[in-house]
């Protein structure tokens, strides 16, 4: 039981909403785990800022 055998069978029996619904929850979730990386590596090492470069 999980997503993976849930997209797996949804692959087998052409089942497509359930394929683009796995699809688009995939995505979501590396995105988010990106943007959580991202901000956890900038409190962590301090040299790491948010601010664009000055000109």
């Amino acid at each position: 039981p999980g997503i993976g055998q849930l997209a797996f069978n949804a692959v087998l029996y052409r089942d497509y909403p359930i394929i683009m619904a796995v699809s688009t929850l995939s995505a979501i979730l590396t995105l988010v785990g990106i943007l959580l990386s991202d901000i956890l590596y900038a409190l962590v090492d301090p040299r790491i800022t948010f601010e664009g470069s000055q000109s």
